[in-house]
């Protein structure tokens, strides 16, 4: 069972936002129809979102709590206890996303800038929707 874990819940809404705008702008600077270019990118354009997304999450965590797994939208009962106790291993703990960002995300806003038609409010309607994170012990 995946349970909401408030005190380490910063606020949705900013953050959204704030990815909202800079994966935007990073989308609207990639040059789409070089194909070595976008090739070499693509471990960085797969990561883009995630590394945001924890670098604002982590920064409104309370101190002591700076770790990404601290920084997830729901965490299983198992992880959860883990984290209280603030003891795990490396492979104790696992950061997921909830719906596959590849594929529900990062594939939907890259195309809509490949064809000119991304805008602001189509990134951040697929955030609000599909944009969800867990923190579960082990590869739960």
């Amino acid at each position: 069972m995946i349970e909401r874990y408030r005190f380490m819940y910063p606020e949705r809404e900013e953050i959204i936002d704030t990815l909202t705008d800079h994966n935007f702008n990073f989308l609207s600077g990639l040059p789409f129809e070089d194909q070595i270019y976008m090739n070499a990118m693509k471990e960085a354009r797969g990561k883009f979102l995630a590394n945001c997304h924890i670098v604002l999450s982590k920064s409104v965590l309370p101190r002591g709590y700076k770790n990404y797994r601290y920084s997830t939208d729901f965490v299983s009962a198992d992880a959860l206890l883990l984290l209280k106790q603030k003891k795990w291993d490396a492979y104790g703990l696992a950061y997921e996303h909830i719906i596959p960002k590849a594929e529900y995300i990062i594939t939907k806003v890259e195309d809509a800038a490949r064809s000119g038609e991304l805008s602001r409010q189509f990134i951040k309607d697929m955030l609000i929707e599909r944009l969800w994170t867990a923190t579960l012990q082990g590869k739960k």
